[in-house]
């Protein structure tokens, strides 16, 4: 994977967290995205749990839906009011300002680059495929 490689490759002066970056962009290449569309899954709950209290964020009420009422459940879903969205919403600027005090700019410009393509492919061919 080139960008895997370019990020291992590129210090920027901070050489962990370029393979901390490589390391993430590896993860979310691996994500076999929608392999369980409509099903029950603890791992994704644990997941979705530690993300929140990542976030510092109440736990959200999980609710599993059957692929055949996902259409009807997206067209109800509303971030309005979210407490992840509210915290999502204002990450990138976070990030973006936490970049250029620490002079990493370089590599959250490289991983802004790659991760979108990585996942939008991956994740549209198999959604496709699903939906």
């Amino acid at each position: 994977m080139i960008m895997l490689q370019t990020v291992k490759n590129e210090t920027y002066g901070f050489r962990p967290k370029s393979e901390q970056a490589a390391e993430l962009v590896d993860r979310i290449h691996r994500i076999n995205w929608f392999s369980a569309v409509g099903s029950p899954n603890a791992d994704v709950e644990r997941e979705i749990n530690q993300f929140t209290k990542l976030l510092n964020v109440k736990q959200p009420n999980l609710e599993w839906v059957s692929l055949k009422d996902l259409p009807e459940t997206i067209s109800t879903f509303n971030v309005s009011g979210s407490d992840v969205w509210e915290v999502l919403y204002h990450l990138p600027d976070r990030i973006a300002e936490e970049s250029k005090w620490t002079r990493r700019m370089d590599i959250i410009d490289e991983l802004v680059y790659h991760i979108p393509e990585l996942v939008y492919v991956k994740a549209f061919d198999k959604a496709f495929t699903v939906f």
